[in-house]
């Protein structure tokens, strides 16, 4: 009864070849996000989403260097940069913040959470009835930042790897990971109280 032709239609993106890998560098600092790259940035949309509904989108129309500031100083948000034709970047790399009642859901390519050795000092903390969803396909990361208490949970599935290092599940903590490979690395740990659930 209805037909639409979506050859010709606006809002229908064709690629034409093999998608490429875009020449763009995305930095999280403290406060923002920093997006460099050249003419190949042109025409990209660049997306933020704190993983509980709430999406800026932002129109790349000029091959120079963009901030874009954390959406509430909310540091734990999924970042995407997308074009027609490319391979899109979409990920999280959160170093600092604390989550109360809250609940996240991200679906990335890789993330990382918490600190890596020998990285300045910070906390991510997920505690006080605060649930967050990471769903990934390539890795995700958690580094010594990370810390789960006071029933606060992690949910963490991915298609290849998970890795646990130096992070630490506290008494009423949960961390909860699904993966092809898990590794518990360096310092990770589960104190009295806490919970690590792998591969249920």
């Amino acid at each position: 009864m209805h037909a639409h032709n979506l050859i010709g239609d606006p809002e229908f993106e064709l690629w034409k070849n093999a998608p490429s890998q875009p020449v763009v560098t995305v930095t999280w600092n403290d406060s923002n996000v920093s997006v460099t790259g050249g003419w190949e940035m042109l025409g990209s949309k660049f997306i933020m989403n704190d993983g509980s509904g709430n999406v800026v989108v932002n129109y790349i129309d000029h091959p120079k260097s963009y901030v874009f500031e954390f959406p509430n100083n909310d540091q734990m948000v999924a970042v995407g940069l997308f074009k027609t034709g490319c391979l899109p970047i979409v990920s999280i790399k959160c170093d600092a913040q604390k989550l109360t009642d809250c609940t996240k859901n991200f679906v990335v390519r890789d993330a990382e959470i918490g600190l890596k050795e020998g990285s300045a000092s910070g906390e991510v903390e997920i505690g006080s009835d605060a649930n967050v969803h990471i769903r990934a396909v390539d890795k995700i990361s958690c580094g010594k930042g990370l810390n789960l208490k006071d029933k606060g949970t992690l949910d963490m599935r991915c298609d290849k790897e998970i890795e646990l290092t130096g992070c630490t599940v506290s008494s009423g903590g949960n961390i909860l990971v699904t993966g092809e490979k898990i590794i518990l690395g360096r310092g990770f740990s589960v104190k009295a109280g806490g919970r690590l659930s792998v591969n249920k």
